[in-house]
């Protein structure tokens, strides 16, 4: 063991004596003392060279390999002083009296010793593989060297769980006490940042706990050491104790403030998407923060934010060698080298190794990790367990209704491994590939091996019933209830009919005894899956559109904004000459308008309008299409015609919007399907007023909207909201009240959320985009002002909506009467 020996000025003799006492002891014994277990055989060879005895439960506190809640007796610590070749104890803490550094930092090191040396003990303990069998990284030494050679105040290693990033700090830990001795190194579990107080800053708060009554130094104070925090697990603090805003908040004005108490620094591990949230939370509170973080992609837009390599060939070769039966990188092959590169995957292999941490089940996992390996690699790639565990129950336990029999665990390691073939061969599963941001999402990504067990129980049924039908269908959802799987089967279910063109079979399958969230959640999954075949697109999308159900939960729900000038636009040509009732002649006809006034025919946006001012008013629509009627009625007449004033006063729209019944809502059941909004009617006015660029009516609106629905502070998790957000914050900027836009926009969450539903990404990507280029004109925005307008004009391209490359060029070259 080497623990930090930094002694100072005010720390007592004992305190700095006591870590001098720790190197000695090593020392002498000729070895680190890293593990509990270490301790017998130094009790052993304390007792051989003094002839007295000390306890190992003393050993280990002395020694800080468990919490040392009390002082030492004098007898112990002269035995051991001893036994180290000094004198006695007391002439340990002599040597020990040099003042090196300002009060307060003495005591902060030895109280920063105690609790690293008790963080190490438990990421020892809860390490993957045994400790001993796992290694130093090359490259995080060269990274925090660089990092402690620069002037940035903070870093972080960023990675995918099962990286080993607690096992990496562990060890570059232990390096750099031995690199730089005088370095004071303070390495917890990040959840404990719940014990800072609200209100007070990181740095304060370390310090009355380390350095007790010592005043505060002031930032010119000399000989001030460097005090570096180590958070270990940034992302699962919020799962456990902290505020994810809190913590935000905590972190970003440490950095902000160095300063004020340029001694600290700041370390940090975390998952690359809790590294996303965290980045964009800092931009919106301190934009040009980024500068003080060293080695760490601030590039979300793009680029790679992981900075944690795989394990080189070398250290693959290294970590296996420490194995208690060594296994041979050289003669794998190589799918099986390059699979064992990735950290998870070599611990999957060691554990299913024969050998102490041999274990039974470790043979499966390993399984599922080559199986995992074709579609990870992307940032789609999560790691996903609970199937096999259920997979493993329904077969052991025989649970019939899924119809299959018992079998061990070799045969079910075939069974996975044939299934998953099949999944290949069947054309069933795509492999998940990176998408960029500003990319079509033209790859559905469907399933992984998390879903293998549906897979296997939809080909038992086709097999037995000799190809899809309705009513095997039917028989799946009334056979298959026990589990709660079932929409997963028919899925699977639905994909074996595309590739037989079961067309016909397929048209009713919204016919299915599914709950409503089920058919919801079909329908966006089959809109999904028929964005990417063209053939079946064409075949089924009419069939759909004449079938009562299909009309309700897909054309009606999955809403495909994003192709409204492609695929869809049939769709829904299909669906006014089905359904002839006047919600769904509003609906349909205003959705064709919207398409050809994205698309710049204003003549035909006239024939539009003419058919949606023959359908009658109704207030029992649904709110949606009253609120397109409406944002329709609008942008014809301040775009089409040129009229600029609006058509409609804001009392008569505030009149209308009361009168609509509220429409049925549920921030739980599908967070983003539009029909379980509660305020369609006033987002789509809202909408209208952003295009027409009329601010202030937008914020008298939004204030409106925000009192006839306080629900609405309920759905921060929804897409609608947070652009209406954006909507206001861009509306304050133009109407006088600079520092309030600035935070309304920092404090949005907009990408966020277009990240998570990317059928809503696909088409309302572009208000954020827009909103970037409001607040690039005035030099505040997240991404710079010419990638936004170039992201704009290549998602009107792509989908045929040349508006929005006219809109932005207007915004940021207006014509001179605007000027």
């Amino acid at each position: 063991m080497q623990p930090n020996n930094y002694t100072l000025a005010d720390a007592t003799a004992a305190d700095a004596a006591l870590s001098a006492l720790q190197v000695a002891v090593c020392q002498q014994y000729g070895s680190d003392v890293r593990y509990p277990k270490d301790c017998q055989a130094l009790a052993e060879s304390v007792r051989e060279r003094t002839g007295q005895v000390v306890s190992l439960s003393t050993l280990k506190r002395v020694m800080g390999l468990v919490p040392a809640t009390s002082g030492f007796s004098r007898f112990t610590l002269d035995v051991l002083a001893t036994y180290a070749g000094f004198a006695s104890w007391e002439a340990c803490v002599e040597l020990q009296r040099p003042a090196l550094a300002p009060a307060g930092f003495g005591a902060m090191a030895q109280h920063a010793a105690l609790a690293t040396n008790n963080t190490l003990s438990v990421l020892r303990e809860q390490c993957g593989l045994a400790y001993e069998q796992t290694i130093a990284r090359h490259f995080a030494l060269e990274h925090w060297q660089q990092f402690r050679a620069s002037t940035c105040v903070a870093t972080a290693f960023v990675a995918e769980g099962g990286y080993g990033k607690s096992v990496l700090l562990a060890h570059l830990v232990e390096q750099a006490r031995e690199l730089a001795p005088n370095d004071i190194l303070w390495l917890v579990p990040a959840w404990q940042l719940a014990s800072v107080p609200p209100g007070q800053s990181l740095a304060s708060c370390l310090w009355e706990k380390g350095a007790g009554n010592a005043p505060f130094p002031e930032p010119g104070t000399k000989g001030m050491p460097n005090v570096y925090i180590l958070l270990d697990g940034l992302d699962e603090a919020t799962g456990q104790a902290v505020q994810q805003e809190v913590l935000f908040r905590l972190l970003s004005d440490a950095v902000a403030a160095h300063p004020q108490h340029p001694w600290l620094r700041l370390v940090m591990t975390t998952r690359p998407v809790y590294w996303e949230q965290f980045v964009q939370w800092m931009g919106r509170r301190y934009p040009r923060l980024h500068q003080q973080w060293f080695g760490i992609s601030f590039d979300l837009f793009g680029g790679r934010i992981s900075n944690v390599p795989l394990l080189e060939p070398r250290e693959v070769r290294d970590i296996l060698s420490r194995l208690p039966q060594a296994i041979s990188y050289d003669a794998m092959s190589s799918d099986m080298q390059a699979l064992i590169q990735h950290p998870y995957y070599l611990q999957l292999l060691a554990q299913a190794s024969p050998g102490p941490v041999a274990a039974r089940g470790s043979k499966l996992t390993l399984l599922r990790a080559f199986l995992h390996q074709r579609v990870h690699s992307t940032r789609f790639g999560f790691e996903k367990t609970a199937l096999l565990n259920t997979l493993i129950k329904a077969i052991l336990e025989n649970q019939t209704n899924w119809q299959l029999r018992r079998t061990d665990f070799d045969e079910l390691i075939l069974r996975y491994y044939a299934a998953y073939e099949e999944l290949l061969t069947d054309g069933i599963l795509r492999e998940e590939r990176s998408i960029g941001p500003w990319q079509e999402v033209d790859t559905y990504i469907r399933f992984g091996h998390d879903t293998l067990l549906e897979y296997m129980v939809a080909r038992h049924w086709l097999e037995t019933r000799k190809g899809f039908t309705l009513e095997l269908a039917r028989a799946v959802v009334a056979a298959t209830t026990a589990l709660g799987h079932r929409l997963e089967v028919v899925k699977y279910l639905v994909l074996f009919a595309l590739q037989q063109k079961q067309f016909a079979e397929l048209s009713k399958i919204f016919d299915l005894a599914l709950s409503e969230s089920e058919l919801v959640e079909l329908g966006h999954f089959l809109g999904m899956e028929l964005r990417t075949n063209r053939e079946a697109a064409e075949a089924l999308n009419p069939l759909l559109a004449a079938q009562p159900s299909g009309q309700l939960y897909f054309v009606e729900t999955f809403v495909d904004q994003a192709n409204l000038n492609r695929a869809y636009r049939r769709t829904i040509t299909a669906y006014l000459q089905h359904k002839q009732t006047p919600e769904a002649q509003l609906f349909g006809n205003c959705m064709l308008f919207l398409g050809d006034f994205l698309k710049e025919d204003y003549a035909a946006c006239t024939e539009h309008i003419a058919a949606i001012r023959r359908v009658p008013h109704s207030n029992a629509f649904h709110s949606f299409p009253q609120g397109r009627r409406v944002f329709s009625e609008l942008v014809h007449q301040y775009f089409v015609e040129g009229q600029p004033e609006i058509a409609f006063s804001m009392e008569s729209l505030q009149n209308q919007a009361r009168e609509i019944p509220r429409s049925r809502s549920s921030v739980d059941l599908f967070p983003s399907a539009y029909q379980f909004f509660p305020a369609g009617f006033h987002y789509f006015v809202a909408e209208a007023f952003f295009l027409m660029q009329r601010y202030a009516e937008l914020l008298e609106w939004h204030d409106f909207t925000l009192a006839l629905y306080p629900e609405l502070e309920d759905y921060q998790d929804n897409v609608y909201t947070q652009i209406l957000q954006a909507f206001r914050a861009v509306a304050l900027l133009h109407t006088g009240r600079p520092s309030e836009a600035e935070a309304a926009y920092r404090s949005l969450a907009l990408r966020e959320q277009l990240d998570q539903y990317s059928w809503f990404k696909d088409y309302y990507i572009v208000y954020y985009l827009l909103t970037e280029v409001h607040f690039g004109r005035v030099g505040l925005s997240h991404m710079p002002l010419a990638a936004a307008l170039a992201n704009i004009e290549q998602h009107a391209i792509n989908r045929q909506m040349p508006f929005y490359t006219t809109f932005a060029r207007r915004l940021v070259t207006p014509p001179n009467h605007e000027k």
